[in-house]
């Protein structure tokens, strides 16, 4: 009886051994070719850091963790960069990012998200383009929304991404210029 089970096992693991390297020997002339194209792109890594984030307690606070906050930035950044920077190569890293030091990384670190009253929420960000040895301190950046009323989590969701993408265009706005 286990004789049967290994068999059957055997033949499995040939099959799809057989499949794998079929798909790859397809896939090789387009392979190379988006290999070639990925090659002439730059690239840029966007580290994100929270050392020392001041938020008080607030509604959106449900995003209680880095790697939430981390989720909102990664997602609306990238659509805006890919916009703005489409001749780049996007690698979003939580800090301490994988830099060499030869290529390019914007260092993203966000200093406060908070309502400073009831009507508004405030982003603000510290950023700052390294390329190569030089570097270029933009400052603090600012995102001011007026939430939308009913409060739902939806809603939330909504006012974290015009909040976030606010800030990745006035983000793209500065360091265009530089890239």
């Amino acid at each position: 009886m286990k004789n049967i089970f290994l068999v059957s096992a055997l033949l499995n693991i040939i099959l799809l051994a057989g499949c794998q390297t079929t798909s790859d020997n397809s896939s090789g002339s387009s392979g190379s070719a988006a290999a070639s194209a990925n090659a002439s792109k730059s690239s840029l890594i966007v580290e994100y850091n929270e050392n020392g984030l001041n938020q008080r307690p607030t509604r959106y606070n449900t995003i209680d963790n880095e790697f939430d906050r981390f989720y909102y930035l990664e997602q609306n950044f990238e659509t805006v960069f890919r916009k703005g920077l489409g001749d780049y190569d996007l690698d979003f890293q939580l800090y301490p990012a994988s830099f060499t030091g030869d290529g390019t990384l914007l260092e993203l670190s966000l200093l406060s998200m908070d309502s400073p009253s009831p009507l508004e929420l405030e982003l603000r960000m510290w950023v700052m383009l390294r390329q190569g040895d030089a570097k270029k301190d933009f400052g603090i950046i600012r995102t001011v929304i007026v939430p939308q009323r009913p409060m739902t989590q939806s809603s939330i969701d909504r006012d974290l991404n015009t909040l976030f993408t606010d800030a990745a265009k006035l983000v793209l706005e500065k360091i265009s210029a530089e890239l």
